[in-house]
């Protein structure tokens, strides 16, 4: 065969393979012309709208919005004047616990912050006088105790002292002279009692009478100078107060003698007064006191000598009589006892001599000279202290002393913060559902004293499907019907979206948390009403749009009929969102344009007004 022949037959081939696929276009495009009946009748102009993306989903009212209020701290309850199913608005008082506590509380922190801030502004502004006066006298007070403590350190070194020595033969003599007294004592009793010593109790007995007599004449004259001071120190005080300066303290009390407190207070008026009268009368004043105490002690100390010469009188008298009478055993073996103790006083006398001679231990030596130290280190602290007094304030004190009343500042505010807890105020609007206390009842943070329910807000339950979950999100607005009541929807907002599925029958859905807010005068929905709801996933405003019906598909691309000098022209555009009724037009038509809305039924196929065929990309 040859090569020319070869490719006549090979062009004829070509042919036919075109020819088929021009028949199977043809079949194509008349499948799609004549495959229902098209009623062109009706056009729609390209315009501009807003188009709103939703889903759906179904809802259910949960619950309304609740708040369980406590008292911020524990109390007993002082007024509740609110009641169940009362309105209230933000910020009203719900309850108010008693708070004398924490009024006081306030008033002490008040305190404190003034006195630290008075502290810090003596500081800056140095010491006064009556501080510097108060440092010195600390400082002689501490210097005496240290000459004390290192005398003392003296006297346990060097041993005992010749005072001591004699103190101690003393001691010893006078246990000597006991033990002979009660020896003598106890022989006669034994021995029992001469004409001599009955004479002697006699005598001692006459004795003790005219002591009795003398004392009790003394006291009588302690008395009347008890009176006498009295009266002069009465005469006193009514001329002290006719001064103008005089103290109310003074005048005003009747007790005599004056109290100390009282003293104290005139010392500190003739010490700080400039007026002499005043001064005088405060001296003279202060002079019948102390003369009428003295009195007073007088008399108490000869109303004690008559008692005891009273004592004497019935001493001497009992030992007459029992002189006389004889010794019974019970005298002997008191005498007996009373040598016996004699003997333990001496041998202790002879002991504590015999310490003093041979001087100090070696831990009285420590304890004195650990007294020494500490005298050292407090004499130390008063010279330092009188030193700061002196030289005024440092920085570090400024400091401290600041802090200080920085800290008072915050204890204030504080006591303010807890004086305002004592009321329990209500966080928004809304109406009291449960009232848990009432007056006179002790209250704490973990009991819930009240239970406000907002009224403006119901918590909703949507359950979206999972082909649409990864559209919906928090944030997201929306509206519900109910199926109770379909003629009034109701706007909601998403506040989360779950991520855990339910899954039943093997389908997942996911659940959504949402607050559904109630139109004024609307009917309230409540608990376990269930409705279609709506979430807006995406609204563009202003857009190219047509209705769905006027778009069609043929392969990927998406054909409109458009209407263009009076012949039908297929025109390939490409589609945006859509809200189920108009689709937006990104591209391939302009605003005005008149697109072709097809009506398709099972009639007869019936022939399209003339138009130019086009494929797509306008190729002709």
């Amino acid at each position: 065969m040859s090569i020319a022949g070869e490719q006549r037959r090979g062009w004829r081939w070509m042919a036919v393979a075109l020819a088929i696929a021009a028949l199977i276009f043809a079949a194509y495009r008349l499948w799609f012309s004549a495959g229902a009946t098209e009623q062109p009748a009706e056009t729609v102009a390209v315009t501009r709208t807003t188009i709103r993306s939703t889903i759906e989903a179904s809802g259910s009212v949960e619950s309304q919005e609740s708040a369980a209020l406590s008292f911020a701290m524990p109390g007993r309850v002082k007024e509740v004047p609110v009641q169940l199913g009362d309105s209230v608005e933000a910020g009203q008082p719900l309850a108010v616990m008693e708070s004398d506590d924490l009024d006081g509380a306030v008033l002490a922190a008040a305190a404190n912050l003034e006195l630290a801030r008075l502290k810090l502004k003596q500081l800056l502004h140095g010491a006064s006088p009556s501080e510097v006066a108060a440092a010195q006298q600390a400082v002689a007070g501490a210097q005496a105790g240290r000459d004390k403590a290192a005398d003392d350190v003296r006297k346990t070194e060097e041993g005992a002292s010749t005072a001591g020595l004699e103190a101690g033969r003393a001691a010893v003599t006078k246990a000597e002279a006991a033990l002979a007294q009660s020896e003598d004592t106890l022989q006669q009793l034994r021995d029992g009692a001469s004409a001599a010593d009955a004479a002697a109790a006699e005598a001692g007995v006459e004795s003790a009478r005219a002591a009795l007599s003398s004392a009790e004449l003394a006291s009588e004259d302690a008395q009347a100078r008890v009176a006498a001071g009295q009266s002069g120190l009465l005469s006193a005080r009514a001329a002290y107060c006719l001064q103008a300066s005089a103290r109310a303290e003074v005048c005003s009390s009747p007790t005599v003698p004056l109290a100390q407190a009282t003293l104290t207070l005139l010392i500190a008026d003739i010490s700080g007064t400039s007026d002499s009268a005043l001064a005088r009368d405060i001296s003279t004043l202060l002079a019948a006191n102390a003369t009428y105490l003295t009195a007073i002690e007088s008399a108490a100390a000869a109303s004690d000598a008559v008692d005891v010469a009273r004592s004497n009188l019935a001493a001497g008298q009992e030992r007459r009589d029992k002189l006389l009478a004889g010794a019974d055993p019970t005298q002997i073996q008191a005498a007996e006892s009373a040598v016996a103790a004699a003997r333990d006083a001496l041998t202790a006398a002879r002991s504590q001599l015999t310490e003093v001679q041979d001087g100090a231990k070696p831990e009285e030596r420590a304890v004195a000279r650990s007294a020494l130290a500490s005298a050292d280190a407090a004499l130390a602290a008063a010279d330092a202290k009188l030193a700061d007094l002196l030289d005024g304030a440092n920085a570090d004190d400024v400091a401290i002393m600041s802090a200080q009343v920085k800290v008072a500042e915050i204890a204030m505010l504080r006591a303010h913060v807890d004086q305002t807890h004592a009321q329990l105020l209500a966080p928004f609007r809304g109406v009291v559902a449960a009232v848990n206390i009432h007056p006179g009842e002790y209250t704490s943070p973990a009991s819930p004293a009240f239970v406000l329910l907002a009224p403006g807000s119901l918590r909703l339950s949507l359950v979206v499907g999972e082909n649409d979950r990864p559209y919906v999100s928090g944030g997201q607005h929306g509206t519900i019907t109910f199926d109770a009541m379909p003629n009034q929807p109701y706007s909601f907002v998403i506040r989360n979206m779950g991520d855990a599925p339910k899954i039943e029958q093997g389908v997942a859905t996911y659940v959504a948390e949402a607050s559904l807010t109630v139109p004024e005068g609307a009917v309230r929905p409540v608990t376990g009403m269930g409705g279609v709801a709506e979430v807006l996933i995406t609204e563009k405003a202003d857009v190219l749009a047509i209705p769905t019906r006027a778009l069609r598909r043929i392969g990927r691309e998406q054909i409109v009929d458009v209407i263009a000098t009076g012949v039908i022209e297929e025109r390939t555009v490409e589609a945006g969102i859509s809200d189920g009724q108009y689709v937006e037009v990104i591209s391939g038509l302009s605003e005005g344009e008149q697109v072709v809305l097809r009506t398709v039924t099972n009639a007869a196929p019936r022939a399209l007004p003339t138009r130019e065929r086009t494929l797509p990309g306008g190729v002709r």
